[in-house]
Parts: structure tokens; C-alpha cells; sequence
């Protein structure tokens, strides 16, 4: 819980001081910017659901990267609902000001769907690494027995 309250305060931070320094982000920015997160996203998630664990015989290993497999979906599913959220919204023209700081709700939508857009990417990084690594392991296996 710590972890996503600094990335949380972090991406606030960004957005403050992008906002307070005059940056803008036009619709179409944040428009592709979702849009390829959608693209990513659909992809991760094929990558999870088509993880297969057939051939490997260690229950722990099955039972563990199950569990990993279960709450990278989950947090996957949950970032990019807040994104959705984010970007609904960032067509209003929220912005607010204290004094020289100010935050404006296009800046952090972006921020925001930046982020998750390399969170997925290490993800699915991560995923395509492991899923080789099951499937080298499957192989010499295989070939061993012979």
C-alpha cells in the first residue's frame, strides 16, 4: 500500500509542476495516449489469459506464478479503469489554483495514463520473460528424458 501512495504523490507531484509552469495537453495528445493504452492493454491482458501451465509439473511454481498472473490482472484491470475514469473526465475544464501552484485535470489524465502506460509495458515485459523461461524450462526437460 505504500508503494502506490508514493507513485500516487509522485504523479501528483508531475502534475502540479507541470501545471504550475504553464504546460498544457491538448485533447489529441491525451486521445492517442489512451488509445494506445487501450491497444496495450488488450494486449497484456491476451498474454495473461493465454499463459498456460499444462506441462509444468511443480505445483508450487504453478500455484505461485498463478497467484503473481492473478494480481498483475487485477492491478491491470484496476489502472486502466481509473485511466478510463480520468480521461472521461478530463474533457471538463477542471482547474484549480493555490497561489503559484495549480493542478489541471488534462495534465494529470496524462500523467496518469503515461504511467500506466509503462507499467504495462514492464508488465508485459516481464510476462513475455517469464512465459519463455516456462517454455525453455519444458524443453529441457523434454529433451532430458530422452
Amino acid at each position: 500500500m505504500g508503494k502506490w501512495f508514493v507513485r500516487v504523490a509522485i504523479m501528483l507531484a508531475i502534475s502540479t509542476a507541470l501545471s504550475s509552469i504553464g504546460f498544457s495537453c491538448g485533447e489529441v495528445v491525451l486521445s492517442v495516449l489512451y488509445t494506445v493504452l487501450g491497444i496495450i492493454f488488450s494486449i497484456t491482458m491476451s498474454l495473461q489469459m493465454s499463459f498456460s501451465f499444462v506441462d509444468v509439473e511443480n505445483d508450487e511454481y504453478v500455484k505461485r506464478f498463478r497467484g503473481q498472473i492473478s494480481r498483475l490482472r487485477a492491478i491491470s484491470i484496476v489502472l486502466f479503469s481509473i485511466a478510463t475514469i480520468l480521461f472521461v473526465f478530463s474533457s471538463s475544464p477542471f482547474h484549480t489554483s493555490f497561489g503559484p501552484v495549480s493542478l489541471d485535470m488534462g495534465i494529470t489524465s496524462s500523467v496518469f495514463i503515461a504511467y500506466c502506460l509503462l507499467s504495462f509495458g514492464f508488465n508485459f515485459r516481464v510476462l513475455s520473460q517469464t512465459k519463455e523461461e516456462i517454455e525453455d524450462a519444458i524443453r529441457r526437460s523434454r529433451r532430458d528424458e530422452r
